[in-house]
């Protein structure tokens, strides 16, 4: 995020820069006749102009910083939040997971308790059926030998009957506990939603706070921050306008504003568009070529390209006569020059053309 601001201030900087260098091609720009005051008063305004934008800057700056901190400590705490709650997740869920085993393997203890008690059973039932087919001359007897088997039996039944009605409390008990936890596992699944909710609208309100809005209609949806149609694209219509696009789809078309440069080396002007849209082309003046012989005709210099504004070319006199000559061309308030000469044809002293006789 701190790297996100430096590129803003970086950026804000070079916003900067970019006004100081418009300024000084304003001051480059102005008439060399003019009088020194004017000059003076035009670098004063200006100066007032860059403090007020450089103050203005400083309060954004500011408040963006802010802002980022604020920010920071609240992601902090709402991390520290989630570490918490997994932590206590975790804890609950292994307390209850422990109680649920140890109550089932009492369970399975007393399932193994009564499963012996059945077998003990059903070997006292065998015992019993097999003295029923004794004869009928020793049942006195059998009564009498197996009394207690019968009491025994009577004991075991209800012995099975308690553990049968300790297992179904068990039971129970452990449906109570099962409903317990998956009420709290619910309670917790609420607040870890909860949290994520807050974590997604810190991160749409850190996305608002690094610029990257979701515009509708020119209003961020998220924050309601009206664009300020500060964030363009620029197409060249070609016609000498350009349209200024807007990150919310806002859109005009404009005229370009026109600035001219000279290269006095490679003779050219180049024209661009101070908005920023991108727009330039170039203009070369170019001295007349071949054999410049006298022959009573305008030998004139050349222009090669095409700009928008309107060029003139000037001479130091009329390219005409066997001399040396100076052709200027001249667009907005730049200029740039080339030399040439007109000579006599060598053969024969005079000019390359026909006379004609009155």
């Amino acid at each position: 995020m701190k790297s996100k601001l430096f590129n803003i201030i970086l950026s804000i900087a070079c916003g900067l820069s970019f006004a100081t260098s418009i300024v000084s091609v304003s001051l480059s720009a102005v008439n060399n006749t003019a009088p020194i005051t004017e000059e003076v008063k035009t670098i004063n305004s200006t100066l007032v102009d860059l403090k007020a934008l450089d103050t203005t800057l400083d309060g954004k700056i500011v408040s963006l910083e802010t802002k980022v901190t604020s920010l920071e400590e609240e992601l902090t705490e709402t991390n520290a939040s989630i570490t918490s709650l997994g932590t206590s997740i975790d804890s609950k869920l292994s307390e209850m997971k422990t109680e649920l085993e140890g109550k089932i393997t009492a369970l399975e203890t007393d399932i193994s308790s009564l499963k012996a008690k059945d077998t003990e059973l059903e070997a006292k039932i065998l015992e019993l059926e097999e003295a029923l087919d004794s004869s009928v001359g020793q049942i006195q007897s059998w009564v009498t030998s197996n009394y207690a088997t019968i009491e025994s039996c009577e004991t075991l039944e209800s012995e099975i009957k308690a553990l049968i009605t300790s297992i179904e409390s068990r039971v129970d008990a452990l449906e109570t506990s099962i409903e317990t936890l998956s009420t709290t596992v619910d309670t917790l699944q609420d607040q870890v939603n909860r949290h994520e909710e807050e974590i997604d609208d810190l991160t749409t309100r850190v996305n608002c706070l690094e610029g990257k809005h979701v515009w509708v209609n020119g209003v961020c949806e998220n924050c309601e921050t009206n664009c300020d149609h500060t964030e363009f694209t620029f197409i060249d219509n070609g016609n000498g306008t350009h349209k200024k696009d807007c990150v919310c789809d806002h859109d005009e078309d404009l005229n370009h504003t026109l600035v001219y440069t000279a290269d006095d080396e490679a003779n050219t002007i180049t024209e661009s568009c101070s908005d920023g849209c991108g727009y330039s082309s170039v203009i070369t003046l170019k001295a007349p070529t071949g054999s410049l012989i006298y022959n009573g005709n305008r030998q004139e210099a050349t222009v090669d390209g095409t700009i928008i504004g309107e060029y003139e070319i000037t001479y130091n006199d009329e390219p005409i006569y066997v001399a040396s000559y100076v052709a200027t061309l001249t667009v907005g308030n730049v200029s740039v020059s080339v030399e040439y000469s007109i000579i006599q044809d060598p053969a024969t002293g005079g000019f390359d053309g026909e006379w004609i006789t009155f």
